[in-house]
Parts: C-alpha cells; sequence; structure tokens
C-alpha cells in the first residue's frame, strides 16, 4: 500500500493555505485584510512540516538515465 511521506494532516494545513492564496487572488480589495491569516495558515504548514514527515514512505525506484528515453 502507497505511504505518502507526511501524515494527512500535513497536506490538509497545505491544501488549507493554497485555497487561502487562490481565493486571496479572487478578492481583489479584500487581500490585504486576509493577509495575516493568510500568514498563520502557511506558518502552521511550516510548523507542521517538522513534525509530519514520516519514515517510511513509499518510495519509487530510481531510473537510470538510459532507461528515462525509452
Amino acid at each position: 500500500m502507497f505511504k505518502a511521506a507526511y501524515t494527512k494532516g500535513f497536506y490538509r494545513a497545505l491544501r488549507d493555505a493554497l485555497h487561502a492564496e487562490v481565493n486571496a487572488w479572487n478578492t481583489h480589495g479584500r487581500a490585504e485584510a486576509d493577509s495575516a491569516r493568510r500568514h498563520e495558515i502557511w506558518a502552521r504548514v511550516a510548523a507542521l512540516e517538522k513534525t509530519s514527515r514520516r519514515p517510511d514512505p513509499t518510495l519509487l525506484p530510481v531510473l537510470a538515465c538510459s532507461e528515462v528515453g525509452s
């Protein structure tokens, strides 16, 4: 079974941060007002990155240079 490099909580926080960024692009005038909240969301992502890494993620085999073009 596939194991991601990070826990589910990290990926959810990352999703929330990315959605906040896109929402800021689409709100034009409110982007500055939401800046502090976006900063908090990204700070959470950074904090979770340090503690959410899995010790045994699924590793994909590395392809040799000759196999890349095949």
